[in-house]
Formats: C-alpha cells, sequence, structure tokens
C-alpha cells in the first residue's frame, strides 16, 4: 500500500510516495517525469523495502517552486537529503535513472555515509551531463515560445506513449494518461516551463566528473542497471563507472531503453534487491 506525503525542502515542498515500511530506499526520476516511475517497480520489491519516490521539481511538478534561485542540480540533490532528514532517515539505499541517476550521484558523492548502496539506472554521468542528444536543448531553453514547442513535441504519441524509432525513452507502449498527466503541467504553464529551464541550465558535466570521482571512495554496494539499447546514455560510461566504484557491477537490462522502470521494472527491482542483500541490511 502507498502512503502520500509532502516534505518541506530546500526548493519548496516536495510530493512523495512511499511504498511498504522498512529498508529504506530514495529513488529519483529524471525531466518531465514524477514518482509514478517507480510503481512498477515498488510493486515487485517486498513489504520489507520502504521505496520513497518524490516527485521532484523537473518539470511535470504541479505547483512552481517558491524560490527558483534554489532550483539547481546540487539544490536538487540538497533536496534528497533533505527528504531523509525529515523523515528520520540516517542511511538509505539511493535509486537514480535519468536525470535524477545524476543528482542521485551528487547526493551520495557530497554525503557518502548517508546511503548504504546505490543502483544507478541508464543517467547522466560522468562527462554526457546532458547527454550529447540533449544538447541543442540549451539554447532553447532560453526561449520561452521554442521551450513551448518541446514539450508539445514530447507529447506527441510516438515520441513517449508509443514504442518505435521516434521513441528515445521506451521500447513499451506508455499509458497515454499517465503521459498526458507528466507533459501537461510543462505544456499548459510558463512557470513550470521556467522552473524547468532553470534546471536544465544548471545540469553540467563537472558536477557528474566531480561526483563519479567522490564515488571512488563509496564502500557500499552498487549495481549500475543500464539498458543495453540504450540511446541517450553511452554504454561506455556504464563500463566506466563500474569500474570506478569499488563494490560495483555492471548488468546489462535487455530489452529497455532509458525509461528502464517501466520497460523492465521487474530487472530494476533485482538489481534493488541484490544491492539490499549486499548490504546485510534488510530485515526479516
Amino acid at each position: 500500500m502507498v502512503r502520500q506525503t509532502t516534505i518541506p525542502t530546500r526548493v519548496g515542498p516536495v510530493p512523495c510516495r512511499i511504498w511498504g515500511d522498512g529498508l529504506p530506499v530514495l529513488a529519483s526520476h529524471g525531466m518531465l517525469v514524477d514518482g509514478r516511475l517507480w510503481d512498477q517497480v515498488a510493486a515487485e520489491l517486498p513489504p520489507s523495502v520502504a521505496l520513497i519516490a518524490p516527485d521532484l521539481p523537473l518539470g511535470a511538478h504541479a505547483t512552481p517552486v517558491p524560490d527558483r534561485a534554489m532550483l539547481t542540480a546540487e539544490g536538487i540533490a540538497g533536496a534528497l537529503i533533505d527528504i531523509l532528514d525529515h523523515l528520520g532517515i540516517q542511511t538509505a539505499v539511493a535509486v537514480g535513472s535519468d536525470t535524477g541517476g545524476a543528482l542521485t550521484q551528487i547526493a551520495v558523492g557530497d554525503h557518502l555515509t548517508r546511503f548504504s548502496g546505490l543502483v544507478l539506472c541508464s543517467c547522466d554521468a560522468l562527462s554526457h551531463c546532458p547527454p550529447p542528444l540533449l544538447r541543442p536543448l540549451r539554447p532553447i531553453v532560453g526561449s520561452p515560445g521554442l521551450l513551448r514547442t518541446v514539450g508539445w513535441a514530447f507529447s506527441l504519441k510516438p515520441t513517449f506513449a508509443s514504442p518505435g524509432p521516434l521513441n528515445l525513452l521506451c521500447k513499451k507502449p506508455v499509458d497515454e494518461s499517465l503521459v498526458t498527466s507528466w507533459l501537461s503541467p510543462f505544456r499548459t504553464s510558463p512557470a513550470i516551463r521556467s522552473d524547468f529551464a532553470a534546471f536544465f541550465k544548471t545540469m553540467r558535466r563537472d558536477l557528474t566528473l566531480k561526483a563519479a570521482e567522490q564515488l571512488r571512495t563509496f564502500s557500499g554496494p552498487t549495481v549500475i542497471a543500464w539498458s543495453r539499447g540504450e540511446r541517450l546514455f553511452p554504454r561506455r560510461d556504464a563500463e566506466q563507472l563500474a569500474a570506478m566504484i569499488p563494490r560495483a557491477t555492471l548488468h546489462w537490462i535487455d530489452d529497455a531503453l532509458t525509461l528502464s522502470p517501466l520497460d523492465q521494472p521487474s530487472e530494476v527491482a533485482q538489481a534493488i534487491g541484490r544491492v539490499i542483500t549486499r548490504t546485510g541490511l534488510l530485515r526479516n
């Protein structure tokens, strides 16, 4: 059963959905989606695991942030720590997908002792932040008209909700009502688009390069769960991360693109389970 709460953070109130009751797993999503990305993964985890899925202000959020100056990659990574603090959680397993993977790397790198394990699905990493195919968005986010066009393009069925050569995110069909609810704030609210633009401008490779260096001293078990058919994030980044992080293993997810929690939720849940098992912290 899922519980819903809203947590005050440095970037404003963040709605969170919490599945289960037990070992905490903090799962971060990417741009233009929210914490529902993890629903199917949560359903595959045992009730002795508490999966915490915040709705981060990354373009699918319903309410504009109160202070846009805080809306940076470092700010949202810090908000992940605020969530743990508010819930009274000393250590958690961190999980990240897409842009949420970059935020997770930053949070773990800056707070190594707050995390007992790490799972990184396909995500921004090392020199690819943002990834090569999204770098043309940099000049676009400075133009309100062009940015609105981006929202329209993502809402086209072949771009997101339907599988095919134009879909960079998912191999399997995604429920159209879910996609609509994710993209509606971005399409209809100039303030939400401005939030998105402010955040996107702060995504820089020096942040992920620094985080990767910090993770060289991370002692928790780690699984790099990368989609083998990935179109946005280079496979060599997965291999390099697995080589850099001391207790990391590399697991390729077949028949999935960037949003593997939607394409292959069972495999993502299994990756989380392997990390949890290796921490030795799971309660029976």
